[in-house]
């Protein structure tokens, strides 16, 4: 990636509205890539190649996906101007969207289609007291990845307890709204950059074997208290409060996300 920092993919279809909103994607470390150019829609085949590229070869299949003349990227590497053209291939600037749930979307892939035995799916558990949302988040997430990362940080951190663990580029993690039939779920994409991604917990369980294991709990964690007292509680065959060691994974660095939805008007 262009300055090693978290990618975004969005991939859709739909519309956006200009409103009064701009995004400055220079104040933020991620890198925003859309997989066709504005007012243009990505059809179920681009989708479906682009998730099998990916798990195919990500680090190849980005560079392929940046390259790409229909391709708008937006990082804060991209020298700014006064003169703002959001139809432009590389920006620092994008509006802001709403992201919603697609309506009968068929014949479409996710990750876990394509490999079930290295992707894992759950729902993000949220706080409804904090989250008024009408549907939830599906996550999917490479779960033979994400156990490498948290092997490979015990051998720079040592055996410490509770250390936060960045994803790697080698982490792909899927992300989309659902909800039930004729319901929405809108989100905004500042929303997403600012307050959701940065909040999403992945928690793990590392053992004294040296083997370790994903507490099926992925939670968006809006200050949730006494954590590890209740996994151990809900998930004592995986998670032993005593003996093991307890870690978030978190999305940071140079992990790589597709949010795949609608853009809507907002």
């Amino acid at each position: 990636m262009k300055n090693n920092a978290c990618t975004v993919i969005l991939n859709g279809h739909g519309c956006y509205s200009k409103n009064e909103k701009m995004l400055d994607i220079s104040q933020s470390n991620y890198n925003i890539v859309f997989t066709c150019p504005m007012k243009n829609s990505a059809s179920n085949v681009d989708h479906n190649y682009l998730l099998y590229s990916l798990a195919q070869d990500i680090q190849f299949s980005w560079k392929m996906l940046e390259s790409a003349k229909t391709t708008r990227v937006a990082n804060k590497n991209i020298p700014k101007s006064f003169i703002v053209d959001t139809y432009a291939k590389d920006t620092s600037f994008i509006y802001e969207h709403g992201l919603s749930n697609s309506e009968d979307v068929n014949d479409v892939n996710t990750f876990v289609d394509i490999d079930p035995n290295r992707f894992s799916s759950y729902i993000l558990e949220i706080d409804p007291n904090v989250r008024k949302w009408n549907g939830q988040l599906s996550v999917e997430l490479d779960h033979t990845q994400i156990k490498t990362d948290v092997i490979q940080a015990h051998q720079v951190f040592g055996y410490q307890y509770n250390i936060a663990i960045n994803m790697s580029a080698n982490n792909l993690l899927f992300l989309k709204p659902i909800a039930p039939q004729n319901v929405k779920i809108t989100l905004k994409l500042s929303d997403l950059l600012y307050d959701i991604f940065p909040k999403i917990k992945i928690p793990v369980s590392y053992h004294q074997n040296g083997t370790v294991d994903i507490i099926p709990s992925i939670f968006l964690d809006d200050n949730i208290q006494n954590k590890q007292q209740i996994f151990s509680q809900n998930y004592s065959n995986i998670f032993d409060i005593q003996n093991d060691i307890y870690h978030e994974v978190v999305i940071a660095g140079d992990a790589n996300i597709i949010w795949d939805s609608c853009r809507v008007e907002i």
